[in-house]
């Protein structure tokens, strides 16, 4: 019988087994929540920077709407100097195709108000190759699918 009682060192192969399969566990719980907190940190920065440009773009449209500009229309140059960039596209309509760093500010006109003759509808940015956007100017939603 002391054949088969050899004093060997070293760990059996069910021993490595179970190591690896608890250490690949582990990684696989690490790698999710890592995920979800990229995740959420993108959509606060996002949420943050919309915010920012819905607050400086409001602004911007109640000085067109009370005549303290002399743009009597919400233009690209005009916003450009407020947003700090000059990549800015301003519409009515949802959002178009959007490259990297772009804004797309989109607005409605109401003929009928005097001091709300332009109002923001949404914006939104392209951010990490996704869209996001506000209709609110407090919370972000997407990403959404590229149009």
């Amino acid at each position: 019988m002391k054949f088969f009682r050899r004093n060997k060192k070293g760990f059996t192969l069910i021993e490595v087994l179970v190591v690896v399969a608890i250490i690949a566990i582990l990684g696989a719980i690490v790698t999710v929540s890592t995920i979800a907190i990229l995740r959420s940190s993108e959509k606060k920065s996002v949420t943050s920077k919309l915010s920012n440009y819905w607050s400086i773009t409001n602004t911007a449209f109640n000085q067109i709407n009370k005549g303290f500009t002399t743009s009597g229309s919400p233009t690209k140059d005009f916003l450009k100097t407020r947003l700090g960039t000059d990549k800015i596209k301003l519409g009515t309509d949802e959002c178009p195709t959007l490259s990297n760093d772009y804004i797309y500010i989109q607005y409605t006109e109401n003929k009928k108000s005097v001091n709300q003759k332009y109002t923001v509808t949404a914006i939104y940015i392209r951010y990490n190759s996704k869209y996001y956007y506000t209709t609110d100017g407090k919370s972000a939603s997407g990403p959404k699918d590229t149009p």
